[in-house]
């Protein structure tokens, strides 16, 4: 799938992802280690919960669609766990309504996403107004019930997962029952009537990252085997040297420079592992995302992902030959 949203273009979807309400998914790796996690999907027509556990530091960029409403809720994690620069603490949810995608960042992450659709969510607020309607939009951000009741709200939507596990659907999914489904839409709603109204949190005089990293980000992925140089990505953005790296560091914990090296490595994992359109060579690769010494490359590769680029092609072509798909996780290039 190649779809242009304004400011995020992916050729398809990761795998686990494909049949869910997103309009796009990148993730950008950045510490060493393999990626691969199950994940476990409960569905319903206006309700999705999912459980997902990644294991290496990693950047994960999701659009949803603007039918639907997202909650990221971290369970557990290691280091610092960010949310569009905003620092998640226990019990913490995070909102998005619409518009840009968000980016989440962190190491050892266990946590649940949820998706409600927006038509539903808007009525059961209604409902539960007594027929009125709120008095301002859902807000993106931080949602900060307190860590007494942010982890009772986490415990129900885990255990709305396991109360669906008794009917499967393949693939990791499974048919969450409608009462389930009801009750967690209700919960959800009075949540966000009591909490997001004023869930924006923005610092005095924090600057507004997300649009610099942003514009840095389609100067990237529009570069083509031309790696961009720090000064190129400067002008793309409109800002300095120093602001843009404080932009990256604050959305995805790296400066640019380094942000770009993950991104393109990640991509040549993800074009390495394509079971439509598998490459001719590792050479290929590496010169069509603009790695001009094949070595390099090499030694690079194996640091984030623990084999080396060859190894990961003929691991590809042996599951081919069998007639199974890689089940290993991969990034969404550009």
């Amino acid at each position: 799938m190649a779809e242009t949203t304004g400011s995020i273009m992916v050729d398809r979807l990761v795998d686990h992802f494909h049949d869910l309400p997103m309009r796009g998914v990148r993730i950008v790796q950045l510490g060493a280690g393999e990626q691969a996690a199950p994940s476990l999907h409960a569905l319903d027509r206006d309700l999705i919960l999912i459980h997902t556990h990644s294991k290496p530091l990693t950047v994960w960029e999701v659009l949803p669609d603007p039918d639907w409403i997202a909650l990221t809720v971290p369970l557990r994690w290691k280091g610092d766990y960010m949310y569009n620069g905003l620092l998640a603490e226990p019990g913490d949810l995070f909102l998005w309504s619409g518009g840009d995608a968000y980016a989440a960042r962190g190491a050892d992450r266990v946590g649940l996403g949820v998706g409600l659709r927006r038509s539903r969510l808007n009525d059961t607020i209604g409902a539960l107004l007594g027929g009125g309607r709120m008095g301002s939009t859902l807000e993106e951000g931080r949602i900060r019930p307190g860590a007494q009741a942010g982890n009772a709200m986490h415990r129900q939507l885990a255990a709305g997962i396991r109360r669906s596990l008794d009917a499967p659907l393949g693939n990791g999914c499974f048919r969450m029952p409608p009462s389930v489904a009801n009750g967690l839409m209700s919960d959800l709603a009075f949540c966000l009537v009591a909490h997001a109204v004023s869930a924006r949190e923005r610092e005095p005089g924090r600057i507004n990252a997300r649009p610099v990293v942003r514009a840095a980000q389609d100067a990237m992925a529009a570069s083509g085997c031309v790696q961009p140089s720090l000064s190129d990505l400067c002008a793309a953005a409109g800002v300095g040297q120093t602001w843009l790296h404080k932009c990256f560091v604050e959305i995805c914990g790296v400066p640019p420079m380094a942000y770009l090296r993950a991104r393109r490595l990640s991509t040549a994992r993800d074009r390495l592992l394509d079971p439509e359109t598998p490459p001719a060579s590792v050479k290929d690769v590496s010169l069509s995302l603009g790695f001009i010494n094949s070595g390099r490359f090499a030694a690079d590769y194996r640091g984030l992902f623990g084999e080396t680029p060859s190894m990961t092609l003929a691991k590809r072509m042996q599951a081919k030959r069998h007639g199974f798909g890689s089940s290993t996780s991969r990034s969404e290039p550009h």
